[in-house]
């Protein structure tokens, strides 16, 4: 589903994310280079996904501190737009809502601007792992809503 030509894109992606770290980062630190793998997209996050896309997980430091510590992977969804890009400037939308599904109403941006599009959960919430969502509130709050 990606070319060849996404390559660019992905390597914007990845800068991003260290330009991101150099700004909180010190001077001694020796930094990280994030890491971004391809994996079968979750049906949820693609249930209205029209365009041709694929998903993946980029892996960074849970403590960009700590370059060598921990990692987390944060879940990106890659829309292509049909007919491929006519710019090489990707767009790049980091999660507007806590877990925001189903992405296919922004991917349309892709179509529209002719521009690959990024869609990233942020860190513990959606499709990024490690998850921080609480099944036991879940239930407690699906039971408090039957009880009504």
């Amino acid at each position: 589903m990606m070319g060849s030509g996404l390559d660019r894109p992905l390597a914007a992606l990845a800068g991003l994310m260290m330009v991101s770290a150099a700004c909180t980062a010190s001077a001694s630190d020796p930094g990280y280079q994030p890491v971004f793998r391809s994996t079968p997209c979750p049906p949820d996050a693609v249930v209205d996904v029209l365009i041709e896309h694929r998903c993946g997980y980029l892996t960074v430091p849970e403590n960009r501190a700590d370059p060598n510590g921990r990692t987390i992977d944060l879940f990106v969804l890659i829309g292509e737009p049909p007919g491929g890009p006519r710019s090489d400037d990707a767009m790049i939308f980091v999660g507007e809502d806590v877990g925001q599904k189903p992405f296919g109403g922004h991917l349309v941006i892709a179509a529209r601007t002719q521009r690959v599009t990024y869609m990233m959960d942020q860190r513990g919430v959606g499709d990024s792992r490690p998850s921080l969502s609480c099944p036991e509130l879940d239930a407690v709050a699906t039971d408090l809503l039957e009880v009504g």
